[in-house]
């Protein structure tokens, strides 16, 4: 499959304990903040893109309007996905779309018009 796309592949994703247990391991406390907001998608059949969009909803909504804020969780996206994802091709997807939104740089903060 090309890099330009989209995977088809469905995975299901874990369980809400799974995930609280499986995300509790990334250091980062902005991580285990996001467990609730990541929980919501639990045990729900997603491709690579709603991988990508699940977590880029919840950096967003936990970011608010702190883009410095939504760049540093960005930067964990990859481990998030990787604890989420259990099929290595779809990950590495979800994990290229997320990267390609630079989803910080999408914020605005308050103040900016």
């Amino acid at each position: 499959m090309s890099d330009k796309t989209i995977s088809l592949r469905v995975v299901q994703l874990p369980s809400a304990c799974e995930m609280r247990t499986r995300l509790g391991k990334i250091a980062n406390p902005h991580v285990k903040a996001l467990i609730p907001l990541l929980q919501e998608s639990a045990l729900h059949n997603v491709r690579a893109v709603g991988v990508m969009m699940m977590v880029k909803m919840a950096i967003t909504t936990y970011a608010g309007r702190q883009r410095e804020l939504a760049k540093e969780i960005q930067r964990e996206a990859p481990k998030i996905v990787d604890a989420l994802v259990d099929n290595a091709s779809v990950a590495q997807k979800a994990k290229s779309l997320i990267l390609a939104l630079r989803i910080g740089d999408m914020i605005e903060e308050e103040g900016e018009e």
